[in-house]
């Protein structure tokens, strides 16, 4: 049982292999231009149980050891939740103004259906795809299945957008502010279905259901006084200060959540919200932050692949059931999305490649997958058949829009935001 200094130097080796495997991993799907955050799981599913483990278990052992593997765990949420508050500050930025302007009840309709009906068809659905491990809410079970299904990531689909100059064309923006939407959903929904099955009664699930959506709508609007000025237009704070505050925000938020049965994603994702009204927040403080998640979120990506078993894959029924998901997933967007063009006048083919770009699930979609697993709402298996769902759809996104010849004015200007890892 390793315990001390031979811990703690092992935990280091682990963490040094991760990191070194998911800039390996992410730069070769780099290469190929898909999203970092492919290649970052692949190698993780490398060094996991399906290849790894199962031809060189002692030298696994001896580099990951068991009793290392929770610290990683630790470091990669800490970044994770740095992460997902970054990605509620970029919330911030309107989608629908500007040159390339979309009109709100396009971007409101395409939001609902984009939202609603692979929601709808997921919950309906979720026994044809696996039953609930035992013990387990079944309400839960088919909540889950349904934002898991719904999901869009914004980091991911923006990343790829920027790379085909699409992210400022009328479809990139529309894409952006639809999935944008439905992450705020997914994660106010995730959040009380982890409540439900913490405390195991309809009732928290609503409380906490409509916990969450008050305060969404506060953190939308928190920041604004009666005449349109930042509420902290008058603190005048160190970066240095800013940033330690917000990283203190972030924690506390973190864990104000997960005491509170809702997980730890939420808090920090809500935190983001809010502090992407104080438009007094210098941008040179979140800076650190986004270093923080950019240089280590990637452990995240490569612990998920390790977590999964593609060996638990094995029946051909669950093959069978693998790729079924992977259509079902593409279908549902697809069809959402030119349910909403018919409805609000957009053209039939540009439906199509709204659709196709909602398909890229990236993050998003692991970060969901995780959480379900960690709560013990889905099995192994299920998070596996998941896994390789978000990547196909993931992967399906790029390639697609080159087969439409949705193109655009080139490259934008490099960010620092979140998505600049190519997650």
């Amino acid at each position: 049982m390793l315990t001390g200094d031979a811990l703690t130097g092992r935990f280091m080796l682990s963490v040094a292999l991760l990191l070194l495997a998911a800039r390996v991993g992410g730069g070769l799907a780099q290469r190929l231009r898909q999203p970092r955050v492919i290649g970052e799981v692949l190698v993780g599913l490398l060094l996991g149980p399906s290849l790894f483990g199962a031809f060189l278990p002692d030298l696994r052992g001896y580099l990951f050891p068991e009793p290392a593997l929770p610290l990683v765990g630790a470091v990669a949420n800490v970044a994770l939740v740095t992460y997902m508050f970054l990605i509620g500050v970029d919330l911030r930025r309107p989608m629908t103004g500007g040159a390339a302007a979309v009109p709100m009840r396009r971007v409101v309709v395409t939001s609902l259906l984009n939202f609603v009906v692979p929601f709808a068809i997921g919950v309906a659905g979720a026994e044809f795809i696996s039953s609930p491990p035992a013990g387990t809410n079944d309400l839960a079970f088919h909540l889950f299945v349904g934002v898991a299904l719904a999901v869009s990531a914004v980091p991911v689909l923006a990343r790829i957008l920027d790379e085909r100059g699409l992210l400022d064309d009328p479809l990139g923006r529309l894409a952006i502010s639809v999935a944008a939407n439905g992450d705020v959903a997914a994660w106010s929904v995730l959040g009380a279905t982890t409540a439900l099955v913490a405390g195991g009664s309809g009732s928290v699930f609503v409380w906490t259901l409509l916990i969450g959506g008050l305060a969404i709508v506060g953190a939308l609007i928190s920041g604004r006084t009666r005449r349109d000025r930042p509420v902290v237009s008058r603190i005048s704070l160190g970066t240095g200060d800013w940033t330690v505050g917000l990283l203190v925000g972030v924690l506390a938020a973190t864990f104000a959540t997960q005491a509170g049965g809702i997980g730890v994603i939420f808090g920090s994702f809500l935190f983001g919200l809010a502090v992407g009204r104080l438009t007094s927040a210098p941008e040179a403080a979140l800076v650190p932050l986004r270093g923080i998640a950019n240089l280590l979120v990637p452990l995240y990506f490569v612990e998920t692949g390790v977590r999964a078993d593609l060996g638990s894959l094995a029946d051909p029924r669950l093959l069978g059931a693998g790729l079924a998901l992977i259509v079902l997933a593409v279908v549902v967007k697809m069809g959402a999305a030119l349910a909403a063009s018919a409805l609000t006048g957009l053209r039939p083919r540009d439906g199509l490649v709204v659709g196709v770009m909602l398909n890229a699930r990236g993050l998003t979609e692991l970060v969901v997958l995780n959480v379900g697993l960690d709560a013990g709402i889905i099995s192994v298996q299920v998070f596996t058949l998941f896994v390789v769902m978000a990547l196909a759809t993931t992967a399906f996104t790029g390639p697609a829009l080159d087969r439409l010849r949705v193109v655009g004015s080139g490259p934008a200007t490099e960010r620092a935001a979140p998505g600049s890892t190519g997650s």
